[in-house]
């Protein structure tokens, strides 16, 4: 079982560890602080093991997917699922009504997931990303609506 919640400062050096190993850069401490930012972490609901995490920036009714990351040893047992399953279960409590994300074109792996999760191509962005030098694929995950945030009248 995964168990996915909010980071905490406990979880910053976690996070960014794993950051560090996948290539990434992140400041868990920093995103913790920032009040439109939602970073998760998944932990393994038995032991408590750290799995991986998800950085997502909240903007007016839009989310943006920063980072997703899972340990290497963990890969292809449903982390990233689950921590995306957990990150459209808040953007529609928030009333979100999109994510978006850019993937690296070459990355056919994180492309096969997001696409299972319904995310979408909507745009390329040529020679986003440098060493090397890549096109950036643009997906949009659209939002049902979640139930209402407050008492009904």
């Amino acid at each position: 079982m995964i168990a996915c919640t909010n980071a905490t400062p406990l979880d910053v050096s976690d996070i960014d560890r794993l950051a560090r190993v996948v290539g990434l850069e992140v400041d868990a401490a920093r995103s913790l602080a920032l009040p439109h930012a939602h970073l998760l972490c998944a932990r393994d609901a038995r032991d408590g093991g750290f799995l991986g995490f998800l950085c997502a920036w909240h903007v007016a009714d839009e989310f943006e997917l920063l980072d997703l990351a899972t340990e290497p040893s963990q890969r292809r047992r449903g982390v990233a699922s689950a921590l995306l399953g957990e990150l459209t279960k808040i953007a529609q409590s928030l009333g979100g009504s999109a994510v978006f994300l850019e993937v690296r074109s070459s990355n056919r792996a994180a492309r096969a997931l997001y696409e299972k999760h319904g995310f979408r191509v909507v745009h390329e962005r040529k020679s986003y990303y440098r060493d090397p030098v890549e096109n950036a694929v643009c997906m949009r995950l659209d939002l049902e609506p979640g139930p209402p945030r407050g008492p009904v009248l």
